[in-house]
């Protein structure tokens, strides 16, 4: 017979879980899981019910208010041993998750039920696998495409832009940088565009060398790689949007015409829609540079270490993720790019009725061409320098060659730094 818990031990423990915001319950069978705390809307309070129902396991929800505060968080819990059963998590998180140890590969569930991973797109599972070993079932991806005002592309005699993300020769970068300068209006001749071509691309261009075949990091995590002399070459291609000043404006006022940015925006177009009087937009395709490719951060439920009920962690992931019934629900409430074909689905009607025309399996058939950063996991002052560095660029402050000359040593001692520590 099992001996019961030291009642000093079960204090300590109970006291580390009310400071996190752990219910630790005694009897009927539950399953404990993080979130971040903007998901719980209605959809996900639909979802949590039908699992219940379906499963008759409770369900005891911890809130992160951010990413930052979940990575600190989850491995203050996994070593007090009140580690939830799941955790929902971007790329940035599950990597620094998966580096230090807090979480656990699913791959043994997967094979101990010959589970089919085949229902989602092969770039989509690769983004959740480290070394070989994977470390989520996926939920949906935020990645980059392009939005644009259709009625000024239209009076500009473009037409509309390219959904094909197969397409291998037309709309390249070459191409949007001239559709941008012909839509960037200055009608009193002062210098500054009443209307733009684009707000901004690839935030300053820091999440958008992928587009080019490269990144800033290597692959190891080891080394800053951004001086070489294809990185420059990309650098200066990005740079000439500014150097055009066809880089401004907004989107929603109508004094920019283009946007290249992630789907959290489609709810700031359907509340604005819903106001009534908005012009006409549409959905395209990433411009083709080296690859039509585009930078994705990866959400999934994964599954911490030391969790005290793995089999319910297990049995809820699968139904948010792979069960139609909580996956589409679960979508709704994520505000990304659903990965499930049935999810995909309502998310393509969803949007059709709310702008139709809109091209919205523009941003599904995005799955197949999708990739990860090599900086996922990494400490946020790599990002603290790379990003204002690309900005100062972009905006003629610093030369390219020079700007990542400087930051090199910078970027790698902290490599050095974080990897002493693994």
């Amino acid at each position: 017979m099992k001996s019961a818990m030291p009642l000093r031990i079960w204090v300590g423990v109970l006291t580390l879980a009310l400071l996190l915001g752990v219910n630790v319950s005694v009897g009927a069978e539950s399953v404990s899981v993080m979130i971040p705390g903007t998901l719980l809307t209605q959809s996900w309070d639909e979802a949590v019910k039908r699992f219940t129902e379906k499963t008759g396991i409770d369900v005891d929800v911890v809130v992160a208010a951010s990413w930052t505060e979940m990575m600190e968080k989850v491995p203050v819990m996994v070593a007090g041993g009140v580690a939830p059963d799941a955790v929902y998590h971007d790329s940035g998180v599950q990597a620094d998750l998966v580096s230090n140890g807090s979480v656990r590969p699913l791959d043994e569930f997967v094979s101990r039920e010959n589970f089919d991973l085949s229902i989602w797109p092969a770039p989509v599972v690769a983004g959740y696998e480290y070394k070989g070993q994977l470390y989520g079932l996926p939920t949906g991806i935020s990645n980059f495409t392009m939005y644009y005002n259709a009625d000024k592309i239209n009076a500009a005699g473009i037409g509309e832009l390219l959904t094909d993300w197969e397409n291998e020769t037309e709309f390249t970068f070459d191409d949007m940088v001239d559709i941008a300068r012909k839509v960037t209006v200055d009608q009193d001749g002062d210098g500054t565009p009443d209307q733009y071509g684009l707000v901004n691309f690839g935030s300053f261009g820091a999440q958008a060398l992928n587009m080019w075949g490269l990144d800033y990091i290597n692959e190891d995590q080891t080394a800053f790689t951004a001086t070489s002399e294809a990185h420059i070459d990309a650098i200066n291609q990005m740079k000439t949007l500014w150097d055009y000043n066809v880089i401004g404006g907004n989107f929603l006022n109508g004094t920019a015409v283009m946007v290249h940015i992630q789907p959290y925006y489609l709810n700031t177009l359907g509340n604005e829609m819903s106001k009534g009087g908005l012009f006409t937009w549409k959905n395209a395709v990433n411009p083709r540079a080296v690859c039509r490719c585009s930078y994705a951060a990866f959400h999934s439920w994964g599954m911490p270490n030391g969790s005290t009920n793995p089999d319910a962690g297990w049995e809820f992931i699968k139904f948010m993720t792979a069960d139609p019934e909580g996956a589409i629900l679960f979508s709704q409430a994520e505000n990304r790019v659903p990965v499930l074909r049935e999810s995909i689905e309502e998310f393509v009607h969803r949007w059709e009725s709310v702008n139709p025309g809109q091209n919205a399996r523009v941003l599904t058939d995005s799955l197949n061409h999708i990739v990860r950063s090599l900086g996922g996991g990494l400490p946020r002052s790599v990002w603290n320098t790379w990003y204002p560095m690309m900005q100062r660029i972009m905006q003629g402050q610093v030369d390219p060659v020079n700007g990542m000359r400087e930051i090199e040593p910078v970027i790698n001692a902290i490599l050095d730094e974080f990897n002493e520590g693994r």
